[in-house]
């Protein structure tokens, strides 16, 4: 897997960048806070996994046919989702 290239590091400090500079914003309530967070940590994450994406070993693995692609997957009922609660199960009691 490569190394992050000049460009992307260079990204990755604007990113920071733009944190900081919106950490200084007045009026700034919480929820913006928590969304402009999660927008940048999106962006970083998108950045940082482009050597991923790149590598010899993610390109082989996106070539591979699972048989998945064009098939009809069966519908499961709802049941198939739920994990069956034991502890509701009715209990007799052991007399001593």
């Amino acid at each position: 897997m490569r190394e992050l290239t000049f460009d992307e590091r260079a990204l990755l400090d604007m990113l920071a960048d733009a944190w900081n500079g919106f950490c200084t914003l007045p009026g700034t309530v919480d929820h913006h806070v928590t969304e402009f967070s999660q927008a940048i940590h999106e962006a970083q994450r998108i950045i940082m996994c482009r050597p991923v994406s790149e590598s010899e070993h993610y390109a082989i693995a996106r070539k591979v046919d699972f048989g998945i692609q064009n098939s009809t997957l069966p519908e499961l009922p709802l049941s198939a989702f739920i994990k069956e609660d034991h502890d509701s199960e009715e209990r007799t009691e052991v007399e001593d």
